[in-house]
């Protein structure tokens, strides 16, 4: 069907196929020993009812790629944008050489869905005492995975094996993925894509408040960095949502310029966005100081102007 008009406009049970959606399996008995030392947040004491965010850094702090982390069977699964899988793959293997662990790439073994609504989870065969109520939380179920993406609505992510049948979903609205990336932009929650990669340390996109980042646990790739920032108050850079009312064509990696009295200057990077019919929605690095509703425009397309809004968490450090 047609991309709804506004975000306001979809309807709160539907389902949106993900095929830019990746998966990375790290199996083996050092897995978690090994990740650990890789990522951001703290994969030793991540239990199997939960998923969490998790940032992977270059050795100076970085961004490769952001993923959800979750427990599947015996293997620790990260999901995010294929271009993060690509990214961090080639990176994680380097390092593995000497650790007894295996890593591949299963993105095509799986079928990811973002689904809105208990009513629409419930069309894969879950009933609603099933659902993980909380923002993170996950649940299995024949073979499923379902994890709560958030606490402002009830979204959900579902990772089913191919070796699983799909259930009939004709009954259920279904959107284009640009839907799905507008929820999550207004959720303000980041992705990194090619363009992106290598370019921003964890906090520029605010994942010290989406709790991706531990500050207690032992040394990860990047982590002088990472630590630096917070600690030293070196970051003066934020992810903020931006929002048109006419339908832009941006995408992640173009540049940004605000407003400064009459003129106009640097400003910042998009990091992922959604075009519906008649709105655009993106999230984008920008300098942490910036006054909310300051205009803000396309480099190369100066007579496409967004608003600055906040993102719905709290930034500080």
């Amino acid at each position: 069907m047609n991309t709804p008009l506004k975000l306001d406009d979809i309807n709160d049970q539907c389902v949106v196929p993900l095929a830019n959606i990746g998966i990375i399996a790290m199996t083996g008995e050092q897995n978690i020993t090994f990740l650990d030392g890789q990522v951001t947040s703290s994969v030793k004491s991540l239990d199997a009812e939960h998923a969490s965010y998790t940032c992977h850094c270059d050795a100076k702090g970085k961004m490769h790629g952001i993923f959800r982390l979750f427990h599947c069977d015996d293997a620790i699964l990260l999901l995010g944008h294929a271009d993060s899988v690509n990214q961090s793959l080639p990176e994680f293997k380097k390092y593995a050489v000497f650790s007894k662990v295996e890593i591949e790439n299963v993105s095509d073994n799986w079928q990811v869905f973002g689904v809105v609504g208990e009513d629409a989870v419930a069309e894969f065969g879950v009933s609603k005492d099933q659902l993980p109520r909380s923002n993170h939380q996950l649940t299995y179920h024949q073979q499923m995975t379902i994890i709560r993406v958030s606490d402002c609505a009830p979204r959900f992510l579902i990772c089913v094996p191919n070796s699983h049948p799909l259930p009939d979903l004709s009954a259920i609205t279904e959107y284009s993925q640009a839907v799905w990336e507008a929820l999550e932009v207004a959720d303000g929650l980041p992705n990194v894509q090619t363009a992106t990669a290598g370019e921003f340390v964890p906090q520029m996109m605010n994942m010290q408040a989406l709790q991706a980042i531990s500050f207690t646990k032992g040394c990860y790739m990047g982590q002088e960095t990472v630590a630096r920032t917070r600690y030293l108050g070196k970051n003066k850079r934020a992810a903020f949502i931006l929002h048109s009312n006419t339908g832009i064509n941006c995408h992640a990696g173009d540049s940004l310029e605000m407003a400064l009295n009459d003129n106009w200057r640097r400003a910042g990077t998009v990091i992922r966005s959604a075009t519906l019919e008649s709105e655009t929605w993106a999230l984008a690095v920008l300098p942490k100081d910036i006054e909310l509703d300051t205009p803000v425009r396309l480099k190369e397309q100066p007579e496409q102007v967004f608003n600055v809004k906040p993102v719905p968490y709290s930034i500080t450090d």
